[in-house]
């Protein structure tokens, strides 16, 4: 074989060989993934089912919180509120809660450290102490940046809640903006 015929032969062989990993499938392209992402996905999908996204702001740290009350909330009564936080990617993750008074942090509240690179799902307590609507404040941190996230815990008819999330509203400068009530 000729150099002449090798350097034609040479970019056919490139150009094969690049067209076959690009045809490849996700699953064999990332092989040492435990789960495909498909799985993964459904997981997510199942995991944050029936939950409300938590506004936020979007230069915050960037962790989406997602949440769900467990059950009618009452007056002197352990509520439990499962929590879904989703795009944890920091080595210094964490989150940490607080309540307005008439609310009670109860079993599960303790600040943790989150894992970069995994979602954490996690279940606390709160005992609201009288009629109205409380906020259990959710502090996510990662890279040096703190957001709340505020979730509302009505009791009775006395406390009718702003809703969880607006509508999201283009600004006359492009900007997104939440529309929410004022109560």
């Amino acid at each position: 074989m000729s150099n002449s015929t090798h350097r034609a032969e040479t970019p056919a062989i490139v150009l094969a060989v690049m067209a076959l990993a690009l045809l490849a499938p996700p699953a064999l392209a990332h092989a040492d993934a435990p789960e495909a992402d498909g799985a993964r996905q459904s997981k997510k999908a199942l995991r944050n089912q029936g939950m409300k996204l938590a506004a936020q702001k979007p230069n915050g740290s960037g962790i989406v919180v997602r949440y769900r009350l467990e059950g009618t909330p009452a007056a002197g009564q352990v509520l439990p509120v499962a929590l879904a936080l989703d795009r944890v990617v920091g080595a210094d993750a964490s989150v940490r809660f607080a309540t307005d008074a008439g609310l009670r942090l109860g079993e599960g509240a303790d600040p943790r450290a989150l894992m970069a690179g995994r979602n954490a799902a996690l279940t606390l307590d709160v005992v609201p102490g009288s009629e109205g609507t409380t906020y259990l404040h959710v502090f996510t941190t990662q890279n040096g940046i703190t957001s709340v996230a505020s979730i509302p815990v009505s009791v009775g008819k006395g406390g009718a809640a702003l809703p969880a999330a607006g509508e999201l509203k283009p600004s006359p400068d492009g900007d997104k903006l939440i529309s929410m009530p004022v109560k």
